[in-house]
């Protein structure tokens, strides 16, 4: 059976399904956790993602609230960096949420949970000798450093 969807329309609720995939990923949130705090089953948050469902405003505001964003970040209208949740996740994850990427942003948030300046100093200073030691082992052993082209690590916090 043919959509009664325009296309344009089923891109729309695909960009804001994709949206909320990453959120929820990135959160460590299953598919029946996001449902059961919205009140809706998993099966249903799974259409929403996949665009063949679309979601109410309530439900979009909802989804908003959970994860820390505005309503606009659904429809590419913002650049998520309106909360420090959203912002972490565009830049520790990227545009696609990988386990990689959800173990980063696990860390940052550990981190941030810490409120001495000075421990995470010291934390800063132990993972940078850490990078720094695996950097010498890979050139040591001619292995090409998967960060080489990253930039240089934040200074410390005053």
């Amino acid at each position: 059976m043919k959509s009664l969807r325009s296309r344009s329309e089923r891109e729309i609720d695909e960009e804001v399904g994709r949206h909320i995939r990453t959120l929820r990923l990135a959160a460590g949130h299953s598919l029946a956790e996001l449902g059961t705090r919205l009140e809706v089953s998993y099966q249903q948050v799974q259409k929403y993602e996949s665009g063949d469902n679309r979601l109410s405003a309530v439900k979009l505001q909802q989804i908003a609230g959970i994860y820390g964003v505005s309503v606009q970040y659904f429809f590419g209208e913002i650049e998520p960096r309106e909360t420090e949740f959203a912002e972490l996740l565009m830049e520790v994850t990227g545009p696609a949420v990988t386990a990689a990427g959800r173990q980063k942003l696990q860390l940052v948030r550990f981190f941030l949970s810490i409120p001495d300046s000075g421990v995470r100093n010291a934390i800063v200073q132990m993972v940078r000798s850490f990078a720094q030691a695996e950097a010498g082992c890979r050139r040591a052993a001619g292995v090409e450093d998967p960060a080489a082209g990253d930039a240089a690590p934040p200074e410390q916090e005053e």
